[in-house]
């Protein structure tokens, strides 16, 4: 199993959408809860804040993915996927999506690949 040590960001402009990616180190889900409630907060006018997290406690695996609003399936479970794939433990990664003002939203297919791609790195 992986960890990582150290938060990272990064962020995009696509078609008129910004999207921001994030990676927290997490030592149990109450750093996971507190990291998106302040996300949440920060990012008050985002449209969706997917995320996936899998931690290690005593009792075992903890693993969350939320899809904030998109179709089941298309934002926190290719998230999951990766983290789970790369083995990687005692992480958040989250990804923020800010549509520009008056953009009409759209279920557009290279918005979910950021989502996934951004997660891999």
């Amino acid at each position: 199993m992986q960890c990582i040590k150290v938060p990272a960001l990064v962020e995009e402009n696509i078609k008129k959408s910004r999207f921001i990616g994030l990676i927290y180190p997490c030592s149990g889900e109450a750093d996971a809860v507190a990291y998106l409630k302040a996300l949440r907060s920060e990012h008050a006018s985002a449209n969706h804040i997917a995320f996936a997290y899998r931690i290690k406690t005593e009792k075992g695996l903890v693993c969350r993915f939320h899809d904030a609003g998109e179709p089941s399936g298309t934002a926190g479970k290719p998230i999951f996927k990766y983290i789970e794939g790369h083995d990687l433990i005692n992480v958040l990664c989250v990804v923020v999506l800010l549509l520009w003002r008056g953009q009409i939203r759209s279920r557009r297919p290279n918005a979910r690949l950021w989502k996934y791609s951004k997660a891999s790195h």
